[in-house]
């Protein structure tokens, strides 16, 4: 039976997973998501990740506090 987690993205576990469709941390898209989510991490932000040991990572979702929220 293939093993699937749910990650925590944080200041000092970043992961490495894909993050919002980009896969290659190498590229800058990647390295920009990742800049931005590490400044919202400090805003409360929570990040998970849903990785599939077979298919890599398979999904995620963020969400914030909503005194720190830029839409409800």
């Amino acid at each position: 039976m293939e093993q699937i987690q749910i990650v925590d993205i944080t200041n000092e576990k970043p992961g490495g997973f894909a993050l919002c469709g980009y896969k290659n941390p190498a590229t800058q898209g990647y390295q920009k998501k990742m800049e931005w989510i590490r400044e919202r991490l400090l805003e409360g932000l929570r990040y998970k990740a849903l990785y599939s040991e077979k298919e890599g990572a398979v999904g995620s979702i963020e969400y914030i506090p909503g005194e720190n929220a830029w839409r409800p």
